[in-house]
């Protein structure tokens, strides 16, 4: 009985021992299944943290670029040599305030940033206000410009919707109220599926002031061209006739302008050879041409009441070469110097005539057809004693010439060279010159040549102040 509970007791405790050798075992085991577990979610928390700092590294890449984009953007934006706005639509399809606008913007139309983001483009649309709106008080305008200028808004909008852009030339107002002219493109654009609107509007104040400064030219020429005295032709590349003044036709003394087509500036008869050389190679020319009228009526050149021979001062220009080095055309004037010539050979009689001739007693004309400094020149060359009268309106002139050299000079109580110098200014008045034997004391003492050359440089002064 002992034994038997002494077995029991032995194979008891050796159960005990097993069942404690397989706790430890099983212990062991879920300790060493947990240091596995632990060393994955270790590598596991490892590679997120590498992942998340590569994520980290490659979002401050992107803000980098983010906010270079931004810089380049706004950059871009604000170099545009135009003025820039944008803006969305409500739900009525009416402008909403913008939402970008470059910085020309707000220096032309005179607002700081915030200001003109505050604005629609209603608020900057300028308008005209019919004449009957002056009866109105300042707010009644106010209410009327606005309703205008949404209505023109809301028309330009209604074309962009239907075309995607439109472009049109209008006025936008400023701050102060003052109209700024400008060419406007509109146009559709995409935000983030949020239809936009932009206006592109380039400053066209210069343009309109070249335009209407082009006009203004316009104008004067066509006045010049009618009114001048000179006469004036135009001609096209190939040398064909575009216009001819009445001054023109009245100095030769044509019916119209097919007859003086007919005597062909270009190529006629009276041209000096080397003139027509010059023409020839497209140069611009100045000469002299001497037209026998009663020699062209036989020839049969063109028709004129004109007879005898007529003197005339020609100018032809070439305005110019296209890229092919073609004249773009030609601008003739003319003058008729036949009293002139007439005149200045009177003088030369004059002044080359003896003491005691008397078919040559003196000469009469007007300093229209003789310029004042050539008719000096012409009696001075000559070495007579001459006295020139000059009537100009109520104004009279007296000028003595000794043995070539002028002496003495009297226009309106002034006299000696002062008197000369202002006579010099004189560009039309009737003359006459005739010998002289009794001379006034005389008031001027230098050379009749260095008293010319002075009046010449105090009238150009003149005419540049």
């Amino acid at each position: 009985m002992l034994q038997f509970e002494v077995e029991s007791w032995v194979i008891l405790e050796a159960g005990l021992i097993v069942a404690l050798a397989i706790g430890v075992i099983s212990l062991f085991y879920k300790l060493s299944q947990k240091r596995a577990n632990n060393g994955r979610l270790i590598r596991a928390l490892g590679d997120l943290e590498q992942r998340m700092a590569d994520c980290l590294k490659r979002e401050n890449g992107a803000t980098q670029r983010l906010t270079s984009y931004r810089q380049w953007y706004r950059g871009l934006f604000n170099e545009v040599q135009d003025i820039v706005l944008v803006h969305g639509l409500d739900s009525d399809g009416m402008p909403r305030p913008f939402t970008e606008v470059n910085d020309l913007a707000c220096k032309m139309l005179g607002y700081e940033r915030n200001e003109l983001l505050s604005k629609t483009i209603v608020d900057i649309q300028d308008v005209e206000i019919p004449v009957t709106s002056g009866f109105l008080a300042g707010s009644q305008i106010d209410d009327q410009t606005k309703k205008l200028a949404a209505k023109i808004v809301t028309n330009t909008l209604g074309k962009v919707v239907k075309r995607d852009r439109v472009s049109y030339e209008d006025f936008f107002r400023t701050k102060n109220r003052q109209k700024l002219p400008v060419m406007l493109t509109v146009c559709k654009c995409d935000l983030i599926g949020e239809p936009m609107i932009m206006w592109i509007g380039r400053d066209v104040t210069e343009l309109r002031e070249g335009q209407r400064a082009v006009k203004e030219s316009e104008r004067r020429l066509k006045e010049f061209f009618s009114h001048s005295p000179l006469g004036i032709a135009m001609y096209d590349a190939d040398r064909k006739l575009i216009t001819v003044n009445a001054a023109c036709l009245r100095m030769f003394e044509l019916p119209d302008d097919r007859e003086f087509e007919r005597f062909n500036m270009f190529d006629n008869p009276f041209l000096p050879p080397d003139a027509k050389q010059h023409l020839a190679k497209a140069e611009s020319v100045h000469c002299e041409v001497v037209v026998d009228f009663d020699n062209a009526r036989l020839g049969g050149l063109f028709v004129s009441t004109r007879q005898g021979k007529g003197h005339y001062e020609m100018l032809i220009s070439n305005l110019g070469c296209d890229r092919e080095y073609r004249p773009r055309g030609y601008f003739a004037q003319i003058q008729d110097v036949t009293q002139r010539r007439k005149i200045e050979a009177d003088l030369r009689k004059l002044q080359t005539a003896g003491a005691g001739a008397e078919a040559v007693s003196g000469i009469s004309g007007d300093l229209e057809d003789v310029p004042l400094t050539d008719m000096m020149q012409i009696l001075c060359a000559g070495g007579k004693d001459m006295e020139i009268k000059i009537m100009n309106r109520s104004v009279k002139a007296q000028v003595f010439i000794r043995g070539g050299d002028i002496t003495h000079c009297v226009v309106e109580g002034k006299q000696g060279e002062e008197a000369f110098y202002e006579l010099m200014r004189w560009h039309e008045g009737k003359f006459t010159a005739e010998p002289c034997d009794k001379f006034p004391e005389r008031t001027i003492m230098v050379s009749a040549m260095a008293l010319l050359m002075e009046g010449a440089r105090r009238f150009d002064e003149g005419q540049s102040s």
